[in-house]
């Protein structure tokens, strides 16, 4: 948190699909910080819940836990944020998983719960302000990870909509030759393409369609692996066709990964160009592993084939180095704490001055 924004100490938590971090801020920023993973497997919704009770008492001590006044929390949505309670999110075990009732229970302190991705733009824009390189009042934040998902601060507003959900810009149609089913059962969508999760899944549909031999996509399971198989190809200035040389990164024929890397750019230039026409913003920042690890590959593919309808936003990388949930969730406390409701009443109140 941003020095001076709020003297008391709070609590935020971000829930990720793969990762849960917390740490404990105060005005002059984050004191203490921890991680662990994100439960896989469990008997009942209850274990989310409890394993962000066990990370903040084993990281905390009970004095910080005490004298802090509100937890904040970060998670995917969809969100019902009344309760407090996650509901559907496609990249979690459970259909419904409470987080705000258990956790005001174990610690008995206020619990605010928003959005990832909303936590997400809050935390860029009440860190960066106005004085960040390039800001402006109009941004979206894009969080690149095991899903996608979006968070809107348009004319200094964060905008939030009817439940608290908009922004799912993961669930943006983007393409229908391939037929990639997202995690949410729909096919089409931009999060069963680009995602971590979904991005294997895209890379065999691609060999498949190509008629490329299944075994190319088989040895190739993981987001990381395709990237490597990317850069390696680029790296030789190889295209999407073949050459005398025959075989090249994982024993495929040369250019399957370049060939992949362009449709996977038309994809995501696809989902930022519908984003820039239904926002306008200022400046597209883009957040999570999948953009942090692959950004320079992320952003040039999306700005050779993005669509020049409208003037091209600025596209960049978080700087806040994965922690701008955290930071929204902390600024979440941080205002609720002063009287100002953003997840309901005062949707309409001018959030970015009160960072």
């Amino acid at each position: 948190m941003a020095k001076g924004n709020c003297s008391d100490s709070v609590i935020a938590v971000d829930m990720g699909g793969s990762n849960l971090r917390t740490a404990l801020f105060d005005g002059d920023g984050i004191v203490r910080y921890a991680k662990t993973v994100t439960p896989r497997e469990g008997s009942g919704p209850e274990i989310y819940a409890d394993a962000i009770i066990d990370l903040i008492r084993s990281s905390l001590s009970a004095e910080e836990i005490a004298s802090a006044k509100a937890v904040g929390v970060s998670v995917p949505g969809p969100l019902d944020m009344e309760k407090g309670e996650l509901i559907h999110s496609p990249n979690l075990l459970f259909p419904v998983i409470p987080i705000k009732a258990p956790l005001e229970e174990a610690f008995k302190k206020p619990v605010f719960v928003m959005n990832d991705t909303n936590c997400g733009v809050l935390g860029e824009v009440g860190k960066d302000g106005d004085g960040g390189e390039g800001f402006r009042n109009n941004v979206v934040y894009i969080s690149m990870s095991t899903g996608i998902g979006g968070g809107i601060f348009a004319d200094g507003h964060l905008l939030l909509g009817n439940t608290g959900n908009a922004g799912e810009v993961g669930h943006l149609y983007v393409d229908g030759t391939y037929s990639v089913r997202c995690s949410c059962g729909h096919t089409g969508h931009w999060e069963g393409y680009a995602s971590g999760r979904g991005i294997p899944h895209f890379f065999r549909a691609y060999c498949r369609k190509n008629r490329i031999p299944v075994k190319c996509s088989a040895i190739l399971p993981t987001a990381e692996d395709i990237f490597a198989g990317i850069r390696e190809e680029l790296s030789r200035g190889v295209n999407n066709e073949d050459d005398e040389d025959g075989a090249g990164a994982g024993g495929c024929d040369r250019g399957v990964f370049a060939g992949f890397y362009e449709e996977l750019s038309k994809v995501n230039a696809r989902a930022i160009s519908s984003i820039t026409a239904a926002y306008s913003p200022a400046v597209i920042i883009l957040d999570g592993s999948v953009a942090a690890n692959n950004g320079e590959l992320i952003i040039a593919g999306i700005l050779k084939y993005l669509d020049g309808y409208l003037p091209a936003p600025e596209i960049r990388l978080s700087r806040l180095g994965g922690k701008a949930p955290l930071y929204g969730a902390a600024y979440c406390c941080a205002l609720s704490l002063r009287g100002y409701n953003v997840h309901g009443e005062n949707r309409s109140a001018d959030t970015h001055k009160q960072y």
